[in-house]
């Protein structure tokens, strides 16, 4: 084992040593770096626009370029990037001196270019990416329609709203101005009711650690971003459910005729949906007369489990009332049960007959078996208690009578169940099929209102 390990050591060292052999020889053999000259042409232009402050004599702001070709390595790249931001963003040279032609200046910037990359030393394309570089476009260019045909490129920026426009703008919202009384006199004040649950966060106040800053140099993450998406939300609910329906609407057309038309739209919606989940038994009876019975599934009574019986010399007890009251509440069976008992032709019939016309009825409306089944042990137990409920308190309890919607929301019903229902439907599914159906037609309308306004502000110059 010893003399394994010793081996393995030595053949280690030996590697190591040809690595460095290699690595020697490579250096040996590589080509020496060219000495840096400084062209003709752009000697030059420094000759022509720069040295007149820059020279030995003059040194304008501690900055020498006559003697570029003679400085160190590191002082010259040095040099050369403080150069190149200087021309790039023309503070040099200065307005009130002679300016180079733009071919001029972009052979200055090719020279100084191609030495910082040839050493991988330039540090202007990281300083764009900084904030206080993040508005730099150069408009002269930009205007000029010299790349009008250039495909179109910028680095992927944080372009975010600032503090200080935030707490301008965004916070208004919050400190809403309204009026109020104070001895006697009309005052501003603070504070709306109308947006006292609207609580937007400043991004910006949020901590570094947070891992958010916002622009191209660093990472967009964590809680900014979210705080973010949830103040746009905020707003765009503000804007949408406050401004335009309460006060400016004058000042958001587009967004009033659109929301007008969906306000309308949601309403219809609930109309029908409501009116099918009370009269779908009903409605698909007129519809298809005695075949109705055949396009329902064939009813599958739910197993109950029987009642345990006490242990020898205890009595079994039930829950008090009010709390079988709130169980039939919360299975969503309260309104089937009660509906029933008040119509007379059902309050007759027996128990038994009661509680299965109960679970045909939500059999056929497709509820979940194991819902049914709650609903029929309890009605096992308290069917006595909830017929005695209704004879003392019918009064307060309103009955539902049938009453169909105005003519044409009634073709319009009759029409979606005949395009829907299949055979073997549950009267649910048939209420899914047409209520999607009808939000599919009028996302459609509002989609076709959208562009009709567009259109109108485009024609008008909106």
């Amino acid at each position: 084992m010893k003399k394994a390990r010793l081996f393995s050591a030595v053949m280690t060292l030996v590697l190591q040593l040809c690595w460095i052999g290699l690595a020697t020889a490579s250096d040996k053999n590589a080509p020496a770096a060219l000495p840096f000259q400084l062209p003709k042409e752009t000697g030059a232009l420094l000759d022509r626009y720069c040295l007149t402050c820059h020279d030995e004599d003059t040194q304008k702001g501690d900055i020498r370029l006559d003697n570029l070709a003679e400085l160190e390595g590191q002082k010259r790249l040095d040099l050369m990037n403080r150069m190149q931001e200087q021309i790039y963003f023309r503070h040099m040279p200065p307005k009130n001196k002679r300016q180079p032609s733009e071919d001029e200046r972009k052979a200055v910037l090719s020279m100084v270019s191609s030495e910082l990359g040839a050493h991988d030393a330039s540090t202007l394309e990281e300083k764009l990416q900084k904030p206080e570089f993040g508005n730099y476009v150069d408009h002269e260019k930009l205007f000029s329609g010299e790349y009008k045909d250039v495909p179109g490129f910028t680095y992927d920026r944080r372009w975010l709203i600032s503090e200080y426009i935030f707490n301008a703008k965004f916070q208004k919202m919050l400190e809403n101005v309204t009026m109020g009384q104070f001895k006697g006199k009309r005052i501003s004040l603070l504070g709306s009711n109308k947006i006292q649950n609207l609580s937007l966060t400043n991004p910006f106040l949020l901590p570094n650690i947070s891992g958010v800053r916002y622009y191209a140099n660093e990472d967009l993450t964590g809680g900014h971003l979210s705080s973010m998406l949830t103040n746009a939300q905020k707003t765009s609910e503000y804007i949408t459910n406050t401004l335009v329906k309460a006060k400016n609407s004058k000042f958001l057309p587009v967004i009033s005729q659109i929301m007008a038309l969906e306000n309308q739209q949601a309403a219809t919606l609930a109309s029908r949906r409501l009116f099918l989940e009370t009269y779908i038994a009903k409605v698909c009876e007129d519809l298809y007369g005695s075949k109705n019975e055949a396009m329902l599934q064939t009813f599958k009574p739910v197993e109950i489990k029987p009642i345990e019986k006490p242990p020898e010399g205890e009595t079994y007890k039930k829950a008090p009332i009010h709390v079988a009251q709130n169980m039939l509440k919360e299975l969503g069976a309260e309104t089937t049960v009660y509906q029933f008992l008040l119509n007379p032709e059902h309050a007759k019939k027996s128990d038994d007959e009661f509680r299965e016309l109960c679970e045909k009825t939500w059999f056929n409306l497709g509820d979940h078996e194991r819902k049914i089944q709650s609903r029929m042990a309890l009605l096992r137990e308290y069917m006595p208690e909830f017929r005695s409920i209704i004879e003392k308190d019918q009064h307060k309890i309103k009955q539902l009578v049938y009453a169909p919607l105005a003519t044409d929301e009634m073709e319009v019903i009759k029409t979606s169940i005949l395009k829907n229902r299949k055979k073997g439907d549950h009267y649910g599914e048939v209420i899914r099929k047409c209520v999607t159906d009808w939000e599919q037609e009028f996302e459609q309308q509002r989609a076709a209102q959208l562009f009709i306004c567009k259109s109108f502000q485009v024609g008008f110059g909106g």
